[in-house]
């Protein structure tokens, strides 16, 4: 054999015997399609100021993390069936529509009630009261504004996810409304607001027991509304108690439904000893007698 054939057959052997062995590519599994969950959309109609109790069905075992009812974070608990929550609409609104989404661990943002809110032909009334709290000075401002930042962190601190109370609200006095929820107030024919609580004819010193459980939130004495109490009732509901001449609880406490807050006065920016009684519910003040006519 020639030497130039030798080399060549050399070649061609290397060549076979370290050629790369063809790399085997596995496919991709897809994992499996997430269970849908269904979820029925409820449509429904409230008053502006209202509330609503809902009673949701979920079907489906889920890990419920959140609600939220016209873009703010909303108090609901477990049921049997599924969850309960309580919606309220806003006393001023822009828009006539809002609605409440759930998020779980097995989909995210999701629709459930969507809301239409009609106006509710509230009243006007003409009140007067001291100068003072009308042109204010500018420490009484400062006051105010002091006290405004408190019962911001109060609010903010709402039990959202459980109830307090096992039982129906009731209304704190069986007397005479002296002035109803809603109303346009024009203070000394000049400051205009509205009456975001309810006003109880309650002669001094009339013991004024609480609506139902809950958790003293807030006690103190309030530039605009006097010596004040409000309770926690979880699931973002509380109750407010103003124009006292006593209080009768203390911060932190867990009080049972008729339990006296505190005894009736004038203090504040009040024109005649008289209780105001305030409802908020998801942050928004609204009529209470709404949320008496709900259940549990």
């Amino acid at each position: 054999m020639s030497r130039i054939a030798y080399i060549l057959l050399c070649l061609i052997i290397f060549s076979c015997s370290t050629s790369p062995k063809k790399t085997v590519v596995e496919k991709e599994v897809p994992p499996p399609p997430a269970p849908r969950v269904d979820l029925k959309v409820i449509n429904l109609e409230i008053h502006n100021g209202f509330v609503k109790k809902i009673e949701y069905e979920i079907k489906e075992d889920v890990t419920l993390l959140k609600l939220k009812c016209n873009g703010r974070d909303n108090g609901f608990d477990k049921t049997q069936k599924g969850i309960r929550f309580f919606v309220s609409a806003p006393y001023k609104f822009e828009v006539d529509k809002f609605n409440c989404q759930l998020s779980s661990d097995k989909f995210g943002w999701t629709p459930i009630v969507n809301f239409t809110i009609k106006a509710y032909p509230y009243r006007q009334e003409f009140l007067k009261v001291p100068k003072k709290h009308v042109d204010l000075a500018q420490k009484d401002i400062d006051r105010w504004l002091k006290e405004k930042e408190k019962l911001k962190e109060v609010y903010e601190a709402a039990i959202l996810d459980r109830a307090l109370f096992t039982e129906e609200f009731k209304r704190p006095l069986n007397s005479k409304v002296t002035s109803d929820y809603g109303k346009s107030r024009v203070f000394n024919d000049k400051k205009d607001s509205w009456h975001s609580g309810i006003d109880f004819r309650a002669r001094k010193p009339t013991p004024i027991p609480n609506s139902n459980r809950g958790k003293v939130a807030f006690t103190g004495d309030l530039f605009f509304n006097g010596l004040t109490v409000i309770i926690d009732h979880g699931l973002g509901i509380f109750s407010m108690y103003c124009h006292l001449s006593k209080i009768n609880v203390q911060e932190g406490e867990i009080i049972p439904q008729g339990e006296i807050v505190g005894l009736s006065g004038n203090t504040g920016r009040s024109s005649a000893p008289h209780l105001h009684w305030g409802v908020k519910v998801s942050g928004n003040w609204i009529n209470g007698f709404s949320l008496l006519d709900q259940g549990i």
